[in-house]
């Protein structure tokens, strides 16, 4: 399924607002990042792996997917970038995760990962580079 870029315009009327989907069970973290990047994109939460899939399933095309790597459900965050990969290659991931070691995929290159804690500032800085990598990539002919 190809990969639309968000329709939604900005409320000053200018280019389309990005849109994020932002994956985290804890619904404290997941509303401060939300409420951060409002400001700059159109922000869908969804609080496991199984629902971020119902939602790119169903609901509008996303830019870039935030997830946590470790939630409750059926898949983890590095299950849900594998998918994200399968179904939706051309939108990009990037983990958040305050628990893993060593980080490791099992069967694919890691996407940008940030360590918790981290500031709201780096994490936009993060989502920015990876938009215009992604955009740059896209570019390409």
């Amino acid at each position: 399924m190809p990969h639309h870029r968000a329709s939604i315009c900005s409320a000053n009327g200018g280019e389309p607002k990005r849109r994020i989907l932002v994956v985290d069970d804890e619904a404290v973290l997941r509303s401060v990042i939300t409420d951060f990047l409002q400001d700059h994109y159109e922000v869908i939460e969804a609080s496991s792996a199984d629902e971020a899939i119902a939602l790119l399933q169903s609901g509008p095309p996303m830019d870039l997917v935030l997830s946590d790597v470790v939630m409750p459900g059926t898949m983890n965050g590095f299950g849900l970038v594998q998918w994200l990969r399968q179904h939706f290659p051309l939108v990009p991931a990037i983990l958040i995760t305050g628990y893993y070691p060593e980080l490791r995929s099992p069967g694919s290159e890691l996407p940008p990962i940030l360590r918790k804690p981290f500031s709201l500032e780096r994490l936009l800085g993060l989502i920015v580079d990876t938009l215009n990598r992604t955009d740059d990539s896209l570019a390409r002919p």
